[in-house]
């Protein structure tokens, strides 16, 4: 592939979960995180899909995708918050489950939120805060008629 560009060779330290994008061969390459939502790395913890973990936990069951997909701001939405490395292998008492208060919705469905509780597992993450999150991560919804 270097042999067809040559400019590909300044890609050889993108960080794994970034991309490199450029509008035309002409231009320089414009580098971005692939993933918008928080990691260990840089936040100190990551969001579970809780979609998929519902594949190994009997006590998580996302609502439908229809759901929450279209959650409007006001509405509550549980997140399971795990505070260890995400390739890390996995123990007790690392996740927890909170809810965060849905305040926007960007053009690619994901939602921007604030957190409603405090953590206890983390001194850097406090009630306030905001929160980006995709559908994949909702594992309860608040809804009006609950609250």
């Amino acid at each position: 592939m270097i042999a067809r560009d040559a400019t590909l060779s300044e890609l050889h330290d993108l960080p794994d979960g970034w991309r490199a994008f450029r509008s035309s061969a002409s231009r320089p390459w414009q580098r971005q995180r692939n993933n918008p939502f928080p990691t260990y790395a840089e936040n100190g913890y990551y969001l579970e899909d809780a979609v998929w973990l519902a594949q190994y936990r009997d006590d998580v069951h996302p609502p439908s995708e229809e759901l929450r997909g279209n959650l409007e701001v006001g509405a509550y939405a549980k997140l399971l918050f795990r505070f260890a490395a995400e390739d890390g292998e996995r123990r007790d008492m690392q996740t927890e489950r909170m809810w965060v208060l849905v305040t926007d919705i960007d053009e690619d469905g994901n939602y921007f939120g604030t957190l409603e509780n405090d953590p206890h597992h983390s001194r850097t993450l406090a009630s306030g805060d905001s929160i980006r999150f995709h559908p994949l991560h909702i594992m309860e919804i608040l809804r009006e008629d609950c609250a």
